[in-house]
């Protein structure tokens, strides 16, 4: 059960990191645009219904990685799950195509476990930075979401 639990916050995360990585815009200075502006880390924080999720997105010169953090209580215990995903990625103009050949999920020890085989997924976001926020937005089975970062 906890693993079929890991799975489905882990596709959520897909989902959810598609939608953030559309509306972002370059992070350089406040208006600028270019994937120099993306370079860095950026955390988006939730919580809903008694549970708390926390994703971490760095971005680097050709390579990106995702990290979310799900805590919740279940039976008078709170726990915390996370899982994460990366890859490469390509910039044009103001759309990321980012390329998903990681898979990862924290196992009952806390160490980092790799899916086998993992199937490399293609992500289109567009992106907007103002200021200190990276608006990402994605679409998703003909629904666009949007998600807000700031910069760590």
């Amino acid at each position: 059960m906890k693993k079929k639990f890991i799975f489905g916050l882990f596709g959520l995360l897909v989902c959810l990191f598609t939608a953030s990585m559309v509306s972002c815009g370059d992070d350089e200075e406040e208006g600028s645009s270019g994937e120099g502006g993306l370079i860095g880390t950026w955390v988006m924080t939730q919580s809903h219904q008694g549970e708390s999720f926390t994703q971490t997105l760095k971005i680097e010169k050709t390579t990106w990685t995702l990290t979310r953090e799900v805590s919740y209580t279940y039976e008078g215990q709170t726990e915390t799950q996370a899982s994460r995903i990366g890859g490469s990625y390509t910039v044009a103009d103001n759309v990321v195509t980012a390329i998903s050949t990681i898979e990862e999920f924290t196992g009952e020890n806390g160490k980092w476990i790799s899916e086998e085989n993992p199937q490399p997924i293609t992500y289109i976001w567009k992106y907007e930075i103002k200021g200190n926020q990276l608006s990402i937005t994605t679409e998703v089975e003909n629904n666009s979401y949007t998600e807000v970062y700031t910069r760590k």
